[in-house]
């Protein structure tokens, strides 16, 4: 994958996340972050301290890593795909078999609400979790637009 102007972001490619179906094995630490019905407030510094909490625990954390918001209606919680987690950490969750939908969506982040709901209605079941990732930071949407990827865990 390439890697935005900002030196953030992640490039994705629609078609490689796009209405598909993974079975996931992948490893995530996770923190909780504060959300006023379902928005999160201050979710670009929680990913910046989910990134310092993995790696101050030793865990491996890619240059670019996955990072997810899972949704809630005042609370939700960011994770972080990391390697070489101790499992019986509280905060490691690790999606063993795990499957998950996903669907792209280049909507503004104030209407991902209606995408969302949207999207479970047309999974045609209520997922185990729902998670956002936010493709493009404010900066890169200013200069190509938004990019989320919805995952419902089902």
């Amino acid at each position: 994958m390439e890697v935005a102007s900002c030196g953030k972001c992640l490039v994705i490619e629609d078609s490689d996340w796009d209405e598909k179906e993974f079975l996931w094995e992948k490893t995530f630490y996770v923190i909780g972050t504060p959300m006023v019905f379902h928005i999160p407030i201050r979710i670009g510094r929680d990913f910046e301290r989910a990134v310092a909490g993995a790696k101050s625990r030793g865990y491996g954390v890619a240059d670019h890593p996955m990072i997810l918001n899972e949704d809630g209606l005042f609370r939700g919680k960011v994770l972080v795909e990391v390697e070489g987690a101790d499992e019986s950490d509280p905060n490691v969750l690790k999606l063993e078999g795990a499957k998950i939908r996903s669907r792209v969506t280049d909507r503004p982040w104030k209407e991902m609400g209606r995408v969302a709901k949207r999207f479970v209605t047309d999974l045609g079941q209520s997922p185990r979790a729902f998670y956002f990732w936010y493709t493009t930071c404010p900066e890169c949407s200013k200069e190509r637009g938004y990019k989320t990827v919805m995952l419902a865990r089902i």
